[in-house]
């Protein structure tokens, strides 16, 4: 049997010890984490978060593939376009609706590129972002990352 230097207690293991210690003060956390949560959504909005959660998924992915992605800021918003192209205005609130829209028209602004035949040969999501420069496409960036601290309420997505 172990027992602490500064207790005449014996304990059975080290690993038990480590565990008892560890699970109190993770309590103590979750009712810190519990306290903060609820003061935190009285001081909120009357909507719900479940109500925008498939806007939120979407724009938690998107704002990770733009972390994350190698390239440019072009590139990177042309890889987070596919996570984006999935939401539409009615999954937004009221108010941030307008903003979704002129996101959408700032990154969809050129048309694509078609061939002769009318297929297309370049969408136009990269025939946009072939035309801005780098310091349009972080602004862009900036603005996917705005809607989704507006959308979610400053709370992350789980």
């Amino acid at each position: 049997m172990l027992t602490r230097r500064c207790s005449t207690v014996p304990l059975r293991s080290t690993r038990q010890f480590v565990s008892s210690a560890f699970s109190e003060s993770l309590r103590e956390v979750f009712r810190k984490c519990a306290a903060y949560k609820l003061r935190l959504n009285l001081t909120l909005e009357r909507y719900s978060l479940r109500e925008y959660a498939y806007a939120i998924e979407k724009l938690t992915d998107a704002i990770s593939c733009l972390a994350t992605h190698p390239g440019d800021a072009r590139e990177r918003v042309v890889a987070a376009f596919y996570h984006l192209v999935r939401l539409q205005e009615k999954d937004f609130p009221e108010a941030l609706r307008p903003k979704w829209a002129s996101l959408m028209e700032k990154i969809k602004r050129k048309g694509p590129l078609r061939m002769y035949d009318g297929t297309v040969y370049l969408g136009s999501v990269q025939n946009t972002m072939k035309g801005y420069k780098n310091k349009t496409a972080s602004k862009i960036c900036n603005e996917i990352f705005e809607m989704y601290w507006a959308v979610s309420k400053n709370q992350q997505y789980f």
